[in-house]
């Protein structure tokens, strides 16, 4: 209805009643962070927190509480932008002009009112220099893909690759709290949190070859469709995963089986672990509740792999 935000009901149910909620606004400029001039045809993107989005993948990541609230609008001639028709929740802006990215928030919309005059500032003065290495031999790995992202933020990540001195660079970063990723094809992934204010930060990375633990689907898999398969830690250790359980924060590992490939190879790192491996068939009647569930203890070779069978209830 006009002047009401849209109420969202589950189509699985009976309703018999459906309250609406007044609608709130978001308002504000995109302004450069050093000179404070608006940034006219920036792209504005509003984020609402939906904790129960991160459900529907099984697993979490930076940013997966974080959903869009409707399309990307343009600043215009003076950086202005608006947000209407918007229920009580937690939003974040992110702003994006020139390859710069630039986030605010969380702001917090309550029944019966808006936040207007908000200003969202691309770019920022910090910046980070990586060097990269081979943890074994200590040559430069060229090609090693590096992800910036956000602690606390949109699901939106800086990104920068290797060249062949192992250097990449990172200008521009927002100030705040970021998690660095960074792995190659033939190296395990690092992880570190590193906060970034107005000044260069450097960091040498050494990442050690990647091992694997491939999961060999048994028994009866379906004809159709595809398999995901992931490993959720149990013991201690540092196995690299770039994901964590939506229940504890254990890190977690996932991979797929497309139709006629009945391995999934998780890449990790070499150690002794216990793990809890399930596969399921998203597309399946059954979404995404596991087909089997199995805790196996696994030892792990450097730059080598661990197997092991996965059987499948049959019919699943």
């Amino acid at each position: 209805a006009p002047g009401y935000a849209p109420a969202l009901v589950d189509a699985r149910q009976r309703v018999t009643r459906v309250e609406l909620h007044r609608s709130l606004r978001v308002a504000g400029r995109v302004v450069d962070r050093t000179a404070g001039a608006a940034v006219p045809g920036a792209s504005v993107t509003l984020y609402r927190r939906d904790p129960v989005f991160a459900a529907g993948f099984g697993f979490r990541f930076p940013g997966v509480d974080w959903v869009p609230a409707g399309a990307s609008r343009g600043a215009g001639g003076d950086g202005g932008f608006a947000f209407d028709a918007l229920s009580a929740g937690s939003y974040i802006l992110h702003g994006y002009a020139d390859g710069r990215h630039g986030w605010l928030g969380p702001v917090e919309l309550a029944e019966g009112g808006s936040a207007e005059g908000l200003e969202v500032k691309p770019g920022g003065a910090g910046g980070l220099s990586l060097e990269v290495l081979d943890a074994r031999t200590g040559a430069p790995v060229e090609g090693a893909s590096a992800k910036l992202r956000p602690l606390a933020g949109p699901p939106v990540f800086l990104a920068a690759n290797a060249d062949a001195s192992g250097h990449a660079a990172f200008a521009d970063v927002p100030p705040g709290e970021h998690r660095l990723e960074v792995d190659s094809k033939d190296h395990a992934l690092a992880l570190e949190s590193l906060a970034v204010a107005d000044s260069r930060v450097e960091r040498k990375v050494l990442l050690p070859r990647a091992s694997w633990i491939v999961v060999v689907l048994e028994g009866a898999p379906r004809r159709q469709g595809h398999y995901r398969v992931s490993a959720l830690l149990l013991s201690e250790g540092e196995p690299g995963w770039p994901y964590t359980s939506l229940e504890g924060a254990r890190p977690m590992a996932v991979a797929s089986c497309e139709p006629g490939n009945l391995e999934a190879r998780l890449k990790t790192r070499p150690g002794r672990y216990r793990v809890r491996l399930e596969a399921c068939d998203p597309s399946g009647p059954s979404g995404k509740r596991p087909a089997r569930s199995s805790d196996v203890e696994l030892d792990v070779p450097e730059a080598g792999e661990a197997r092991v069978g996965l059987e499948l209830v049959a019919g699943a």
